[in-house]
């Protein structure tokens, strides 16, 4: 995993490093095996500590927003929102290759049906020749 912190106004210390290197597990689990790059940005905008996480991963960029009081809260929540897409995104994968694969047995059902009466045809045929 390919991790990028980029602070605005705000130092990325080794403490919000290794948090967010802690929080990104529960995405990697995912993809295991997989080439993930992430990259984190943090800021402070008025009162408030904003997170912006953005994975590439398989083709899909998926990315979460968040502000709070606090920087760790943030970035949780960010964690929650790329998790629930990602879930979103393998769910929907899942139920189209389901539905592929439920297509296919239906063909071939069909054609397996085709065929004999196609074989039993030909037999009935040779029989009154």
């Amino acid at each position: 995993m390919n991790i990028v912190i980029t602070g605005k106004e705000l130092k990325a210390t080794e403490a919000i490093k290794e948090y967010v290197e802690k929080k990104l597990e529960r995405i990697e689990r995912y993809f295991e095996g997989e080439e993930i790059n992430v990259s984190v940005k943090i800021k402070t905008e008025r009162a408030y500590q904003i997170a912006e996480m953005q994975v590439n991963v398989k083709g899909y960029n998926i990315r979460a927003v968040t502000e709070t009081k606090d920087l760790y809260a943030s970035i949780d929540k960010d964690i929650d929102i790329l998790e629930g897409q990602i879930r979103k995104i393998k769910t929907k994968k899942e139920k189209v290759l389901i539905n592929i694969l439920q297509q296919r047995n239906y063909y071939a059902s069909i054609i397996q049906r085709n065929i004999r009466s196609y074989l039993s045809y030909k037999q009935f045929k040779l029989i009154l020749s």
